[in-house]
C-alpha cells in the first residue's frame, strides 16, 4: 500500500532538516523526510557566522542549539593577497560570536527538531524514481518503498536526483577539488580561530572543531593536486608542513589522521529550480564555491522561503514561487561578484594555472555579507 504524504523531503541534511522544521512551524501535517544514509557520515563546513543566531531563532531552535554545546569561534585569520596574517574579530559583531559544530551531531539535532514537531523520519531510503499523477508525485525508493506525496522538496544536494529527472539541468560555473583530513588534538592551547592561506596551487583552511579534533583541507584542481603528488597523504602532509601559516597548527595535533578524504566541489546553479509540485532546495538548487564560506548558513536561509513555496502550493497559492526563484537567482549573482572579487584579491602567482583561471573583474555588491568567514 502507498502510504500518502502532504510533502516528501527528499534528504535529511541541514537543508531538508530546516526545510521540515520550516514547514512544520506553518502548520503543515503529514512531512516525511526520506534520507538515504543511516548515520550522519563526515562533511567537511562545519562553521556558522555570528548572524546565525538570528536565522536559528527564526526556526524557533536557538535555545535548543545553544544547549548542544558547539565551540564558539570568535572570528578568522587569512594570508590572502599578502604574506602576513590578516584578522576579522567578531567581537564586534551585534550577534557575537559565530561557531565551530560537530556536524553530525548538528545534523541529528536537526533532524531530532524537526521529528519533535511531528516531522516523519525515514533512514535508509535513497531516492530512485518518480510518477507524476494528478495530486502529485508516486515516488519509489531503493528498498522497494513506495510514497504518494502532494508536493516533493529535492534536498538530495547536488546530486539534485529528482529535480534532474525533471528535467532540471545544473549550470557549471567551476569545480574544486578538496582534500582534508581531521587530526586529534593534542595542545589544549590551539587557536579557536578559523584560518585561510592562499598558496601557488590553490589554499588551505583550518578550523579546530568540538571533540579535540582540528580540520585541515586543501582546495585546488584535480591535474594540479595530480602533477603535485597531492593526491596521495604522504604528499598532502608535507605540503600542508611547507606553508607559511598553516602549516603550524600541526605541533598542535597527534600526527596520523583520523579520517582523511578527498571530494569534490561544484560551482553552479540549477534550471529550473521548481516546477509544478516541487522544488529544490539547499545545494540541489544551487552550490557555492567553499571559499564564500556560505555551506550551512545558505542551507538553512533558502529553507525557510521553500517552506513558504510549499505550503502556499498545498493551500492553492502560486504567490510564493517567483519570490523564491527571484531570491535564488539574486543570491547566486551576489555569489559570482564575490567568488570573482576574492579570487581576484590574490594576485601574488599570477602565472599560476590555478589563480588564471579564477581571476577576473568584479564590484563587490553593497552590504555584502560574504566575507564574514574570512
Amino acid at each position: 500500500m502507498t502510504e500518502r504524504v502532504n510533502v516528501a523531503v527528499l534528504g535529511g541534511g541541514p537543508a531538508g532538516a530546516a526545510t521540515a522544521i520550516a514547514l512544520a512551524n506553518l502548520g503543515v501535517p503529514r512531512i516525511l523526510i526520506a534520507e538515504a544514509e543511516h548515520a550522519p557520515r563526515f562533511r567537511v563546513g562545519e562553521t556558522i557566522p555570528p548572524d546565525s543566531r538570528n536565522l536559528l531563532k527564526r526556526f524557533g531552535i536557538l535555545d535548543h542549539f545553544l544547549r548542544e554545546g558547539h565551540s564558539p569561534c570568535f572570528g578568522s585569520c587569512s594570508s590572502w593577497g599578502d604574506n602576513r596574517l590578516g584578522h576579522n574579530d567578531f567581537m564586534l559583531s551585534p550577534y557575537g560570536h559565530g561557531w565551530h559544530l560537530d556536524r553530525a551531531r548538528f545534523e541529528t539535532f536537526l533532524l531530532e527538531e524537526a521529528t519533535a514537531r511531528g516531522v516523519l523520519l525515514e533512514r535508509g531510503q535513497r531516492f530512485q524514481d518518480a510518477t507524476r499523477t494528478a495530486d502529485g508525485f508516486d515516488l519509489t525508493f531503493s528498498t522497494g518503498r513506495k510514497i504518494r506525496a502532494g508536493f516533493v522538496i529535492d534536498a538530495t544536494g547536488a546530486r539534485a536526483a529528482f529535480a534532474r529527472l525533471q528535467g532540471a539541468t545544473r549550470e557549471n560555473c567551476d569545480t574544486l577539488q578538496v582534500r582534508a583530513a581531521l587530526l586529534e588534538v593534542s595542545e589544549p592551547s590551539l587557536s579557536g580561530l578559523t584560518w585561510l592561506e592562499a598558496t601557488e596551487y590553490g589554499w588551505w583552511y583550518a578550523a579546530r572543531l568540538p571533540g579535540d579534533r582540528c580540520l585541515f583541507a586543501l582546495s585546488s584542481d584535480a591535474d594540479i593536486l595530480r602533477s603535485r603528488q597531492l593526491t596521495h597523504h604522504e604528499g598532502w602532509m608535507q605540503a600542508l608542513g611547507q606553508t607559511r601559516h598553516i602549516g603550524r597548527l600541526q605541533a598542535f595535533c597527534q600526527p596520523v589522521p583520523l579520517l582523511s578524504r578527498s571530494y569534490a566541489a561544484p560551482s553552479w546553479q540549477l534550471t529550473p529550480p521548481v516546477g509544478p509540485g516541487w522544488l529544490a532546495v539547499g545545494d540541489a538548487a544551487s552550490s557555492f564555491d567553499p571559499i564564500t564560506s556560505q555551506g550551512l548558513y545558505k542551507a538553512m536561509s533558502t529553507a525557510l522561503g521553500a517552506a513558504d513555496v510549499a505550503a502556499s502550493f498545498l493551500a492553492g497559492n502560486q504567490a510564493a514561487v517567483r519570490h523564491y526563484v527571484d531570491e535564488l537567482a539574486r543570491d547566486f549573482q551576489t555569489y559570482q561578484d564575490m567568488r570573482r572579487h576574492l579570487y581576484g584579491m590574490e594576485q601574488r602567482w599570477p602565472d599560476a594555472a590555478f589563480w588564471t583561471r579564477r581571476h577576473g573583474r568584479a564590484e563587490i555588491p553593497e552590504g555584502s555579507t560574504f566575507l564574514r568567514g574570512i
